[in-house]
């Protein structure tokens, strides 16, 4: 039985819009924004919990 989740990853083709959906529609927190190896890496999540989109 699954009890909780952690992390969900989503592709998406415009992260711009992605993350202004899931912060100001949703109203999750930014956690994470940085580039790596050329890629930008964005997690967000619900402010009172461990759980995140990526």
């Amino acid at each position: 039985m699954i009890d909780e989740i952690e992390g969900v990853i989503v592709m998406v083709s415009d992260q711009e819009k992605a993350l202004e959906f899931y912060t100001k529609k949703i109203g999750f927190a930014k956690k994470v924004d940085t580039m790596s190896s050329g890629f930008r890496w964005i997690v967000v999540g619900p402010r009172d919990s461990n759980a995140v989109i990526s």
